[in-house]
């Protein structure tokens, strides 16, 4: 039985977001060098996606500790943030003493 890609092991509503990596070449003669530079660059194209993703994560993150530092100082109380942010205690305890970001002024 041959293994599964890694795409073929995301659940089916995750598809959309692996990226197109070509299948494995077969073994024929001379195809060695192409079969190798394709390989290559299917390494830089994952990999550029992994960082977008990484990117996104963060921002998502962030909006979320936004989010609920802003509904936990309007009065919202820690039961309904645990739930609605899915968080454990912990998480949400850091969440909401994790100091907002400083930026430099804008010129």
């Amino acid at each position: 039985m041959a293994a599964l890609s890694y795409k073929d092991r995301l659940p089916d509503a995750y598809q959309h977001l692996a990226p197109a990596v070509p299948a494995l070449p077969g073994p024929e003669a001379g195809l060695e060098v192409a079969a190798g530079e394709e390989l290559l660059s299917a390494v830089w194209r994952t990999s550029s996606y992994l960082e977008t993703v990484q990117w996104e994560l963060d921002a998502a993150h962030e909006s979320l500790r936004q989010a609920v530092q802003r509904a936990a100082h309007s009065g919202i109380g820690r039961g309904e943030l645990l739930q609605a942010a899915n968080m454990t205690s912990e998480e949400l305890e850091t969440a909401l003493t994790e100091a907002l970001p400083v930026y430099p002024a804008a010129y």
